[in-house]
């Protein structure tokens, strides 16, 4: 079993009752993307998916990611294709256009962006396939010059790079898909454009039981990093936007920082954007990508994202299997690790006052000195599953849970495995129910980190266990 998890994105490429059946096998998470689908189409879909997975007995998290305040293109007039050198009239929408002259090339958008403009600034369009240099505002015109040629395409998005644009989550498209979320029992909720911890508390008003991912896409975000990990369930590294925000000669060391600062909170980390996206068209992947997800596997990431690859690409199964097989290989030199004074980073950084979070690191410590099968954690809430989770241990975690709630939102969390448990009222009922699991898989040596049955939140307890040996027939 591979511990890095994978986030696949919906969409036609999905519709296919085999490719279907392959993606619920052979992944974690499917995310719908609230800025291309109607709510039927996602209801249908979700159906589909719950179909296929009972049928395989085996669970998969549904994540609807919000579109957030982003600046789309609304409308064209004069052309759909620039040259480099071209100059173009950027404005807020066709109501508020000046009228243009024979010849000139008018984009509309849905946001007043010159307010926020200064000669010199940058525009880029989608994730960078177009640049602009802002020449001067009149009014509510913004007058660009083309820096290379490309299409342009109603409904892309635009950001902009040397100007902080006043825009955050939730927007009124936001809380209504937050609605239908909750309605119909979305385990996580990725909200794009996050700048403050402020933007996330106002969304747990309203998502209440649904785990929020942050998306980290800004200068802000960045800054903020600190607050926002802390009120989120887990970030999202969506290195498409983020890139044009900070610059991308410095997107891989802010994308360092915010791995070392997930683990100093013990939160998951997502990595989006373009990890296999030249297979949306093409059955094989680009070194250069190949080395990119390696070397995030090798970063020990949480959870790893597809998007287009899967929702709109020709050969999704390809690129999950490219994934998985790539991930393989770079966990494997990872596990085959020699040193012996190898410290894991994860267990250093960890703070160990708390007695849930000191037994879990001794768990790991043990479990590596001893070569275990595994560490179980029995778990009613999955938090002993996920301290263990955070130390990024070598040692395989299953986490024992009869709930389907605490089973999906584990999706995204590194080296977890989620079985179910016969129900038990005392420790020693516990421990022979794990006895039989740990007999069914063929396992002999393992440990045991739990808490007091019914009783939330204590994780008190750790025991090894070495069962004999079965004699032969």
């Amino acid at each position: 079993m591979i511990k890095t998890k994978i986030i696949v994105t919906n969409g036609p490429s999905l519709r296919s009752a085999r490719v279907l059946k392959y993606i619920v096998k052979n992944t974690d998470v499917i995310r719908f993307n609230f800025s291309h689908a109607k709510e039927f189409e996602i209801l249908d879909a979700i159906d589909r998916i719950k179909k296929v997975s009972s049928e395989l007995k085996k669970g998969i998290a549904i994540l609807g990611d919000l579109s957030g305040p982003k600046i789309r293109i609304k409308g064209l007039s004069g052309f759909d294709h620039v040259e480099k050198g071209d100059e173009v009239n950027i404005l807020y929408n066709k109501k508020e256009a000046r009228n243009s002259a024979v010849g000139e090339k008018n984009i509309y958008l849905d946001y007043k962006l010159s307010e926020n403009i200064k000669k010199n600034n940058i525009i880029f369009y989608g994730d960078g396939e177009l640049k602009f240099a802002v020449k001067g505002t009149y009014g509510d015109r913004i007058v660009a010059k083309a820096m290379n040629s490309s299409t342009v395409k109603v409904d892309k998005g635009i950001n902009v790079f040397g100007s902080r644009v006043n825009l955050a989550p939730p927007t009124e498209a936001d809380l209504k898909f937050l609605k239908f979320a909750v309605k119909n029992d979305f385990d996580f909720i990725a909200v794009s454009f996050v700048k403050s911890p402020e933007n996330i508390k106002k969304i747990r008003k309203i998502t209440k039981d649904i785990d929020i991912i942050s998306k980290i896409e800004t200068r802000e975000a960045v800054d903020n990093i600190d607050g926002i990990i802390k009120e989120s369930d887990g970030i999202m590294v969506a290195r498409g936007d983020l890139g044009l925000h900070v610059g991308i000669e410095k997107l891989p060391i802010v994308q360092q920082y915010l791995l070392k600062k997930c683990g100093e909170y013990r939160k998951p980390i997502i990595i989006a954007t373009q990890l296999l996206s030249s297979m949306k068209d093409n059955p094989f992947p680009t070194r250069a990508e190949a080395n990119d997800i390696a070397n995030n596997i090798l970063d020990k990431v949480d959870c790893v994202m597809l998007s287009n690859e899967t929702a709109v690409g020709n050969y999704p199964i390809e690129t999950v299997d490219t994934l998985k097989k790539i991930i393989s290989n770079a966990e494997g030199f990872i596990e085959n690790e020699t040193d012996i004074n190898r410290k894991d980073a994860g267990i250093n950084s960890i703070n160990v006052n708390k007695v849930n979070i000191a037994i879990s690191v001794a768990a790991a410590d043990i479990a590596g000195k001893f070569k275990t099968d595994c560490i179980f954690a029995p778990t009613q809430t999955g938090t002993t599953a996920k301290i263990l989770s955070s130390l990024k241990s070598q040692s395989n975690v299953i986490a024992l849970t009869n709930s389907l709630k605490v089973k999906n939102r584990l999706g995204i969390w590194y080296g977890v495995r989620v079985m179910p448990i016969d129900k038990y009222e005392t420790t020693n009922q516990m421990i022979e129910n794990v006895k039989e699991i740990a007999k069914k898989e063929g396992m002999r040596r393992f440990i045991i980190v739990s808490g007091t049955p019914n009783k939330l939140g204590t994780t008190d307890t750790l025991k090894y266990i070495e069962m004999e040996k079965n004699k032969k027939q």
